[in-house]
C-alpha cells in the first residue's frame, strides 16, 4: 500500500492542475458596452483594467476574438463584476477600459489584475483592496 501512495498523490495533483484551459487566437478584437451605473468594482483573473470617469457607464474590451466571450462583466446591486469564465492561455491581449459616470466607493482586485486610472479620479470615502498579485495605478 506504502508503494502505491506516491502514485495516487501524483494523480491527484495532476488532476487538479488539469483544469480546462483556453487558448488566445491572437486575433485581438475591441468591443464596446454599455453597463448600468455601478459604485463598486470586483475584477479577478488577468486583465489589464484602465479606468475613467465619463457621462455613461461602460466597458471596451480588447481581446483575443474567441475570449470575449468567456469574459464575464454584469452589474448586479451597483457592483460590477469581472472575470473569466475559464483560464487563458497564451492569449495576444486582454486589456479592458472602463468608464464609470457615478462615484466609485470600492474596488476589489483578485488575481494578477493591473488597474490603472488613466486621469485624476477625486474619490471621497473610497476604500481599495488588492489580493494576489495585483497592481493598482491610481
Amino acid at each position: 500500500m506504502l508503494k502505491q501512495l506516491p502514485l495516487l498523490l501524483l494523480i491527484i495533483f495532476s488532476s487538479c492542475l488539469a483544469q480546462e484551459k483556453i487558448k488566445g487566437s491572437r486575433n485581438v478584437k475591441t468591443e464596446q458596452y454599455d453597463l448600468n451605473s455601478f459604485h463598486s468594482i470586483e475584477a479577478s483573473g488577468e486583465f489589464k483594467i484602465e479606468i475613467l470617469k465619463g457621462s455613461r457607464a461602460s466597458i471596451e474590451i480588447k481581446a483575443d476574438d474567441n475570449l470575449h466571450d468567456l469574459i464575464q462583466t454584469n452589474v448586479r446591486d451597483g457592483v460590477l463584476y469581472i472575470k473569466p469564465f475559464k483560464q487563458f492561455v497564451r492569449e495576444k491581449s486582454q486589456d479592458l477600459k472602463i468608464t464609470f459616470s457615478d462615484t466609485l466607493k470600492k474596488i476589489i482586485l483578485a488575481g494578477k489584475v493591473e488597474f490603472i486610472a488613466l486621469q485624476d479620479l477625486h474619490l471621497q470615502d473610497f476604500e481599495l483592496v488588492t489580493r494576489e498579485n495585483c497592481k493598482a495605478y491610481i
